[in-house]
């Protein structure tokens, strides 16, 4: 499940088909992770002086140029249930937050 969800958030937000299986996937409690664990998890990687930028037309530029859209980097589809966020500038990552209890993240490197 959490594969295919990041390979959808992936798909829909960059237009980047992820076909392959990810070098990385981890999940675990948030608090299980230590405090910089957690503000390491919670860095996206996503600001304001991007060296990359997503494919123009993709939702992820609509996203960046939307000051409401993305908060701290990470896309909230219900607040305190579902989060996630995506960082392509290297390897694409793809980190999820559930019911803020459970955190996901998923890489594939390029």
């Amino acid at each position: 499940m959490i594969v295919k969800n990041a390979r959808g958030h992936a798909y829909h937000e960059i237009g980047e088909p992820l076909h392959e299986a990810p070098e990385h996937v981890a999940f675990v409690p948030l608090e299980r992770l230590s405090t910089d664990q957690r503000d390491a998890f919670e860095s996206t990687g996503v600001d304001a002086d991007l060296a990359v930028w997503p494919e123009v037309g993709s939702r992820m530029t609509v996203n960046l140029l939307d000051e409401e859209a993305m908060v701290g980097g990470w896309i909230t589809v219900e607040p305190g249930r579902y989060r996630y966020s995506i960082d392509w500038s290297g390897a694409v990552t793809v980190k999820t937050v559930i019911w803020e209890y459970l955190a996901t993240e998923t890489r594939w490197e390029r």
